[in-house]
């Protein structure tokens, strides 16, 4: 019998040939989306205070990232149109605040890879760049739908996944297909553009093959497996970069929730991003003071690396 999994990677992976799988894929998407979050977010609002209020874990995964349940807001897809379904009470405003590549950054500052390092101390577009390096073109030539190609690639590929899981990855959550061979050659370019990374993967698989049971994130905080468990090799890839996000994070709320400013309430924490809701009034100043301790909690990590933090005052999710 075939897992569930497996008949969604095939279907995937045959869409390019047969038109016929993608619309299916297309509807099944969009049916799970009606249940469960057109149909299924309404049950859990209060009938008191019209929001819902969602149970909120802040060891919820043993990178230390938070998790949310009940419902979980940590799913909700990006789109504008699903986000902006989320507002902003009468007279407040929402303030997203979102790091800006700090997966990457901190997979830079990991594995010291002097490419990388080098292309956001200049303030380069490491999208861009990458699919530079893939098409063998000048960054300034680069096209809108390359640099997409580029960004899929970097996030995809920063942990290690082989070719086969990174084009399902593709198709799966950016809609993007392409072939076993392409897929591979992606993969071979990034890793023999970005040294430093290559070099991180075989360092932690060599020590995951000795039987090393402890990984540690940049700024310290360690991960420890029992003696009667056996580490995945991707746990020992993943700790050091989502436990330092984790940690950035964190720190970040922290300082926050130390400036005591009055009518602002946390609203949201989805991985890299911080929602916050507050009066109109003071919605510009206290966007500059989440800005500030992002930045600043980043820059505790990542430095020389420098933290960028997108910031926007919306009247919902979505923009």
């Amino acid at each position: 019998m075939l897992t569930k999994s497996f008949e969604s990677y095939c279907r995937i992976s045959l869409a390019r040939e047969y038109s016929i799988l993608q619309t299916l894929l297309d509807y099944r998407s969009l049916s799970t989306r009606i249940s469960t979050f057109t149909e299924g977010l309404p049950t859990h609002i209060h009938p008191v205070t019209g929001r819902m209020h969602p149970d909120w874990f802040q060891i919820g995964a043993r990178s230390g990232r938070f998790r949310c349940r009940h419902p979980n807001l940590q799913n909700i897809p990006r789109d504008k149109a699903t986000r902006s379904c989320f507002t902003a009470g009468e007279g407040q405003v929402l303030i997203k605040a979102d790091y800006s590549q700090v997966e990457l950054r901190i997979m830079a500052k990991v594995s010291g890879d002097k490419r990388m390092k080098r292309a956001y101390c200049r303030g380069e577009d490491l999208h861009r760049l990458t699919a530079g390096l893939v098409f063998g073109k000048e960054v300034e030539s680069v096209t809108e739908e390359e640099r997409r190609l580029g960004k899929i690639i970097n996030f995809g590929l920063i942990y290690g996944m082989g070719a086969r899981k990174f084009r399902y990855t593709a198709a799966k959550d950016y809609g993007v297909q392409m072939t076993m061979a392409e897929a591979s050659a992606f993969r071979r370019t990034f890793f023999a553009s970005y040294r430093g990374i290559q070099r991180y993967h075989t360092q932690v698989r060599r020590e995951w093959q000795k039987g090393v049971r402890v990984s540690r994130t940049p700024d310290g905080r360690r991960r420890v497996w029992s003696k009667g468990s056996q580490p995945k090799l991707n746990e020992m890839v993943n700790h050091p970069i989502q436990g330092a996000n984790a940690t950035i994070t964190k720190r970040a709320l922290a300082g926050f929730a130390g400036k005591g400013l009055a009518g602002v309430r946390l609203v949201a924490v989805v991985h890299d991003e911080i929602l916050v809701e507050c009066p109109v009034g003071v919605a510009q100043a206290v966007a500059k003071v989440l800005e500030d301790c992002m930045v600043r909690a980043g820059e505790s990590v990542l430095m020389p690396i420098p933290c960028v933090v997108d910031v926007g005052v919306l009247d919902s999710w979505g923009g």
